[in-house]
């Protein structure tokens, strides 16, 4: 198992950038044993549990403009927040929060523009319109038979369209694709 060194915090820091106001309590030596001598230098962090720790202090920071300053993390919180996962996995926290798909985040949605999206169902209701039980915040367009062609979710626009399943040519459904992200 490797050890961080002071540099390798730096540098994670560096990636961080303003988010991480202190760097890590790290040591350049790999040698000292974390149990029973931490409280004679700083604790032994492996990279990994440096980026988890520098991971969790971002998206606690990031809850807390949502849900107030007294805002910290329950268990629940930790094994199920996507945001948390993605800051994990070292993608960075979106600009502006996607679309849910079921009450999920939809980061796939803005991450791959590149392809359409299976987007499971859709209905109408008092002039909304839903995908994935999401509500959209605007239908920018519409088809000749009048379904949404083009839809608005925050900053971004999305095509949309009914289709069969390139997969599974039975299956009809709904597809979602990013059009474009607005400023």
């Amino acid at each position: 198992m490797s050890h961080i060194t002071q540099d390798a915090a730096r540098r994670l820091v560096d990636k961080l950038g303003a988010a991480a106001p202190h760097p890590p309590i790290a040591v350049d030596s790999p040698q000292v044993p974390d149990e029973g001598v931490a409280h004679h230098g700083p604790p032994v962090l492996t990279e990994r549990e440096a980026n988890i720790c520098l991971a969790m202090s971002k998206w606690i920071r990031i809850a807390q403009k949502r849900y107030g300053s007294a805002w910290l993390p329950g268990y629940p919180d930790v094994v199920k927040s996507r945001l948390f996962w993605r800051l994990r996995s070292g993608k960075e926290a979106l600009a502006h929060r996607p679309p849910t798909a079921y009450s999920c985040p939809w980061y796939e949605l803005i991450d791959e523009p590149e392809r359409a999206h299976w987007a499971y169902d859709m209905g109408e209701w008092e002039g909304c319109v839903y995908f994935a039980q999401c509500r959209y915040d605007e239908v920018l367009e519409r088809s000749k038979d009048g379904k949404p062609s083009v839809v608005r979710f925050g900053p971004y626009v999305f095509s949309c369209w009914f289709d069969k399943s390139s997969h599974n040519e039975s299956v009809m459904g709904w597809w979602l694709q990013l059009k474009e992200v607005r400023k």
